[in-house]
């Protein structure tokens, strides 16, 4: 399946990885991205239950920090709400990618 949507925005907090229970974990990586206008974000990165997959996960998670930005390829969204809070969740993320650019490039007016 192709990846239909791309968002690009700010980590609203650090990234969470967390393990399934049971004979073969999973490991999801929780993200949520902040919003100036409108809903925030939220995603869970799905790594599988294959333990090399983990070490993957484990450094992605350690780089996803609050305030960074980051592009997120996932196949669709659906509104949520979670005590009182209304969000939009990415649903089957693909891949978080954070942005970061070399110090050295001169930084452009928006």
């Amino acid at each position: 399946m192709s990846t239909s949507i791309r968002i690009t925005g700010e980590l609203g907090s650090d990234a969470e990885l967390r393990y399934t229970p049971g004979p073969k974990p999973r490991a999801l990586l929780f993200f949520q991205l902040g919003a100036s206008k409108g809903f925030p974000f939220t995603g869970v990165q799905d790594y599988g239950d294959d333990p090399n997959r983990f070490f993957a996960a484990e450094a992605k998670q350690r780089l996803l920090r609050r305030g960074m930005t980051v592009t997120v390829h996932a196949e669709g969204l659906s509104p949520r709400t979670d005590h009182g809070n209304a969000v939009l969740r990415l649903e089957n993320v693909t891949d978080v990618i954070p942005n970061i650019h070399d110090p050295r490039e001169p930084k452009h007016a928006e």
